[in-house]
């Protein structure tokens, strides 16, 4: 395995809440109204959510609502397209305000995101390149042996394309997953693979 620094952080998915900025837009159009009332029919929120055929018109945009206050986003690496395999990072997240404010009509900013959200989740991915080709499923079977010694660390293969990792404590479960991203996108992603340039995941072992 060749050998690099992770100095950068990179998500493969990430859920926050932007406070609404002053001036802001989106059309209205292109979302549904949802609202919700209690007992007596006092209205408790009323929430505009974009439409399904608005959200599905992208790849990776799960969910956008905007609230009396606040802009919920929920989004994957894949809405960057062909940068996909740099994954969230600060350098990728102009090409994601870009492409969300696109298809939602909103005028959110890149400094909206990185300075004033609350981010509640955010799933970090790494690449790792080989240095030979074609053994990805040799390494994921390799690391079966992983829990070796250990009880309290489960694994579950899954062939040569995947394998998790998880640690069961008294706490909390920790879990890690090391598979193959070009079987992934070929079997789960087909339309993806076939939209975008996904060559950069040749010889890369993903690991979320």
């Amino acid at each position: 395995m060749k050998h690099s620094k992770l100095t950068t952080q990179r998500g493969d998915s990430t859920w926050l809440e932007i406070p609404i900025p002053k001036n802001f837009q989106f059309d209205e159009s292109r979302f549904n109204s949802k609202i919700e009332m209690d007992e007596t029919g006092i209205v408790r929120y009323h929430n505009k959510v974009l439409k399904e055929t608005h959200r599905n018109s992208i790849f990776g945009l799960g969910k956008c609502i905007v609230a009396n206050d606040k802009i919920e986003l929920a989004f994957s690496a894949k809405i960057l397209g062909n940068e996909y395999f740099e994954g969230i990072t600060l350098d990728t997240i102009p090409l994601v305000v870009k492409e969300i404010n696109d298809i939602t009509g909103m005028n959110i900013s890149v400094d909206g995101i990185l300075t004033k959200s609350i981010m509640r989740s955010f799933d970090n991915t790494y690449n790792l390149p080989l240095d030979e080709h074609g053994v990805v499923g040799e390494y994921v079977k390799a690391l079966q042996f992983g829990s070796v010694g250990s009880s309290k660390l489960g694994v579950t293969g899954y062939g040569d394309e995947s394998i998790v990792f998880k640690l069961e404590t008294t706490t909390t479960k920790n879990r890690i997953l090391f598979y193959d991203k070009i079987a992934q996108l070929q079997k789960k992603d087909k339309e993806f693979y076939r939209i975008f340039n996904t060559d950069k995941f040749d010889n890369t072992l993903r690991c979320e």
